[in-house]
């Protein structure tokens, strides 16, 4: 599963531009994976509100499990940016 520690956390968002660590802001979110793709490696998760995040390494995730997330606003207003800090598998 994806696991960050928030210092590395605070290193990816500054990298990824955030303005100050001191912005950055954290959000719960339930989704569930649609898709899997072993040939490129991905997988991809939609939110409650139809966001689809891809990301990679799918690990043993199949489609149609849930999971709960924590993610990084990476200090700004816009979602695109976003990144998922912790996706852990619900029952």
């Amino acid at each position: 599963m994806l696991g960050f520690t928030i210092a590395t956390l605070v290193s990816i968002a500054t990298t990824f531009g955030a303005n100050t660590t001191a912005n950055l802001g954290f959000y719960p979110v339930s989704a569930q994976v649609v898709e899997v793709n072993s040939a490129s490696n991905t997988w991809a998760i939609e939110d409650t509100r139809g966001h689809v995040w891809e990301m990679t390494e799918p690990e043993d995730w199949m489609v149609g499990d849930n999971c709960s997330c924590i993610f990084c606003d990476n200090g700004t207003e816009n979602i695109i940016d976003d990144i998922p800090c912790v996706v852990r598998y619900v029952e």
